[in-house]
């Protein structure tokens, strides 16, 4: 019997796409937040539901990162969503451990880290299903 084991960077791995899909979930992630501050800007919309949009706009963007990493994977697409929502949640805590003072992991920032996981691993289902 064949042992079957995730090589991240063989050369038929899919560790460059994880990699570039989470860097393109950032890059939705980034216009996302840049619209919707351009909309408070030069709007009349109420900024009291900031949070909800900035978790809708991270939710989309990590669904869409699980997507594309399944969508450009052989199998395994919910693993592969998963480990997209993963990535892009560990690169999110770093960056709050560096640029934040008042940095913690509460039980809020645990609910966000699993939704965006969990979502990752939604996109991959998606993804893997969506071949060309």
């Amino acid at each position: 019997m064949k042992t079957t084991y995730l090589n991240l960077f063989s050369t038929n791995g899919n560790g460059k796409v994880l990699l570039f899909s989470t860097l393109i979930a950032y890059a939705i992630t980034v216009i996302g937040f840049i619209a919707y501050a351009a909309l408070l800007t030069y709007t009349q919309i109420s900024g009291n539901n900031i949070g909800v949009i900035v978790t809708l706009i991270t939710v989309f963007a990590v669904f869409i990162g699980g997507f594309d990493t399944a969508k450009n994977s052989s199998s395994r697409g919910l693993l592969w969503g998963l480990l997209s929502g993963l990535l892009y949640s560990l690169i999110l805590l770093f960056i709050a451990f560096v640029f934040s003072e008042a940095f913690s992991v509460d039980g809020k920032s645990f609910f966000l880290i699993l939704l965006m996981i969990l979502t990752g691993g939604v996109g991959g289902v998606f993804g893997i299903n969506f071949k060309r």
